[in-house]
C-alpha cells in the first residue's frame, strides 16, 4: 500500500510538473506572438514618431530610427528568454556546409529583381539609398524573425521538432509584407501578394541558413543582398510573375529544405 501511494504520489508530482511546463509554454507562445503585434504596430506608427523627431518626412534616417527601436526590442526579448542558446542546433549538427555553399541560392532571387527591372526602376541614388535600408531592414528583420520568434517557437515546441517553429516564422515573416500595402510608393496589390507568398518561401530558406550556419550572420547578410536589388516595383504579366516566383521563392524555398534535412543526417 505505501508502495501505491508512493507511485500515485510521483504521478501527481509529475502532472504537475507537466502542466506547469504546459502553461509555460503557453504564455511564452502568448508572448511570442504579442511580440510580434507590437512589431507590426511600430511599422505604423514609428515612421510618425521619428519624423516629429528628426524633422525628417522620409527616407533613410526614418527608417533608421524605427529599425533601432526594433532592434532594441529583439535583444530584449532574446536576453529576457535566454533564446540565444537555442542558437546552438545540436539536432542539426550531423552535415558541415560552407557559408559560401549556403549562401549561394541568394542569386535566384537577386536574378528575378535584375531579370524584370526596368531601365526607369534603377538610379545611383536609389542603389546609394537602398544600400543603406537593405543593411537596416537585413539585420532588423532577422533578429526579429529568426533570432527572436523562430527561436522562441523553438523554446516552446523543442520536443516536436524544427518544422513547426520553422513554419509559423515563416508565416509570420511573409504576412508581414501586407503592411506593404499601405506604402507611400503606391506598390501594386497583386505585387504585395507575391511579396508575402515569396517572403513565406524565403523565411524558410533564412531560417536554414540560421539553423545549419548556428548564427545570425549570414541569413543577414542574405537578407540585405536580397533587399539591395529589390526595385522591381511594377505589376508583372501571368508568366512573369510564375517566373519571379520560381526565382525568387521556390527555388530558395527547395535549397532551404534540403539545406535543413542534409543538416539533420548524422
Amino acid at each position: 500500500r505505501q508502495n501505491s501511494c508512493l507511485l500515485t504520489l510521483n504521478a501527481l508530482i509529475l502532472g504537475k510538473k507537466l502542466w506547469r511546463k504546459k502553461m509555460e509554454n503557453h504564455l511564452t507562445r502568448l508572448k511570442l506572438y504579442f511580440f510580434y503585434f507590437v512589431i507590426i504596430i511600430g511599422y505604423l506608427i514609428l515612421p510618425s514618431i521619428a519624423s516629429a523627431i528628426t524633422g525628417f518626412s522620409s527616407g533613410a534616417v526614418v527608417t533608421a530610427f524605427s529599425q533601432v527601436v526594433f532592434i532594441v526590442l529583439s535583444f530584449m526579448m532574446i536576453n529576457r528568454y535566454r533564446l540565444n542558446k537555442f542558437w546552438h542546433f545540436e539536432k542539426l549538427s550531423g552535415a558541415k556546409m560552407p557559408p559560401l555553399l549556403l549562401l549561394l541560392p541568394a542569386i535566384f532571387p537577386i536574378a528575378a529583381d535584375l531579370l524584370f527591372m526596368r531601365v526607369g526602376d534603377f538610379s545611383f541614388q536609389k542603389l546609394g539609398i537602398s544600400l543603406i535600408t537593405s543593411s537596416l531592414t537585413g539585420i532588423t528583420e532577422e533578429f526579429v524573425f529568426r533570432g527572436v520568434l523562430l527561436s522562441g517557437f523553438l523554446l516552446v515546441y523543442q520536443s516536436k521538432g524544427i518544422w513547426k517553429p520553422i513554419m509559423i516564422s515563416s508565416f509570420l515573416f511573409g504576412a508581414v509584407h501586407f503592411l506593404n500595402l499601405l506604402s507611400t510608393t503606391q506598390v501594386s496589390p497583386k505585387l504585395v501578394i507575391l511579396q508575402v507568398v515569396y517572403a513565406t518561401f524565403l523565411g524558410v530558406f533564412l531560417a536554414s541558413q540560421f539553423l545549419v550556419s548556428k548564427n545570425l550572420l549570414l541569413p543577414i547578410v542574405t537578407h540585405t543582398l536580397i533587399d539591395l536589388f529589390s526595385f522591381v516595383e511594377h505589376p508583372l504579366n501571368g508568366t512573369q510573375t510564375v517566373v519571379f516566383l520560381l526565382l525568387y521563392g521556390i527555388v530558395p524555398l527547395i535549397f532551404g529544405v534540403y539545406f535543413l534535412m542534409r543538416g539533420k543526417s548524422k
